[in-house]
């Protein structure tokens, strides 16, 4: 079979085949960001990392073995998402919220949500209903086995992006999805198992279905805040209590006597040290 054009053309000119072989390459760097990206959220929800840790970039490059340069573009995205405190000359940690930032978060998600899904009900048809039952139908069947709320993610996230499929303003679907789904799906995740059993998970999906085929704009807007608002109330609740505990350990251990090293003790120790060794010497 005679050579190809293109294999014509590279072999008489070797420069040619250089150039297009780093212009058909795969972008690495981007490659090698997303796989740091997967690495740092499956460690946080493996609980490896936890909201106000650092991320350490050079760590991770050595783990993953790659350079610095994908961390730091991945760490960048990662801010983008809202998990990861990216100040300027600061060092990035896990994104630590308060009570009050998670609350005001989940009360902006329900509010949308609720928005898009009355923005939808023209566009809501037979065939729509149909999906969102059977969406429904698949948390009835998990919660009879799940254990916690952790096995019950994929299904949450189907039935609520079937409530928004027909609604026709993407930028309002996309930003209640984004308001606090970094929350419980990466941030918070462990606690999520914390603040309902799977029996209330499904009466409380139950309610949105209800509400949803009521076409009632009023009710269905009702129930999604309060959906929402009350997710935000119990995930803010155990946030509140585990930073009250940390404070506390944190008050714990700087009483005097508690066993911890002294911050003091960086000047003390030569200093006492320095005088010994006067006194050893004769000096007064």
């Amino acid at each position: 079979m005679p050579a190809s054009p293109l294999r014509l053309a590279q072999q008489a000119f070797p420069f040619f085949e250089t150039m297009f072989s780093q212009h058909m390459k795969p972008n690495l760097c981007t490659t090698y960001s997303a796989q740091v990206i997967a690495h740092i959220k499956e460690c946080l929800l493996s609980g490896a990392l936890r909201p106000g840790e650092p991320v350490r970039e050079a760590a991770i490059a050595e783990k993953l073995g790659i350079s610095r340069g994908p961390v730091r573009e991945a760490v960048q995205a990662l801010a983008l998402e809202g998990l990861v405190s990216n100040l300027p000359q600061k060092a990035k940690y896990i994104r630590r919220m308060s009570a009050k930032e998670i609350e005001d978060s989940y009360c902006m998600g329900g509010t949308l949500e609720g928005a898009c899904i009355v923005r939808s009900l023209p566009f809501m048809d037979d065939a729509a209903m149909r999906e969102l039952r059977e969406r429904f139908r698949q948390i009835e069947e998990q919660c009879r086995h799940a254990s916690g709320l952790s096995a019950l993610s994929d299904v949450d996230d189907a039935f609520h992006n079937a409530l928004m499929s027909r609604c026709d303003n993407k930028l309002m679907v996309d930003t209640a999805r984004k308001s606090c789904w970094h929350i419980s799906k990466f941030l918070y995740y462990k606690i999520w198992d914390k603040i309902f059993t799977p029996a209330e998970f499904l009466k409380r999906h139950l309610l949105i279905l209800e509400a949803v085929e009521s076409r009632d704009a009023q009710r269905i807007e009702t129930v999604l805040r309060e959906h929402y608002a009350e997710s935000g109330r119990r995930f803010g609740a155990v946030v509140a209590a585990d930073d009250a505990a940390a404070m506390s350990r944190g008050k714990r251990a700087r009483r005097p006597g508690s066993g911890k090293s002294d911050p003091m003790s960086i000047v003390k120790k030569p200093l006492e040290a320095w005088l010994a060794h006067r006194a050893s010497s004769g000096y007064a």
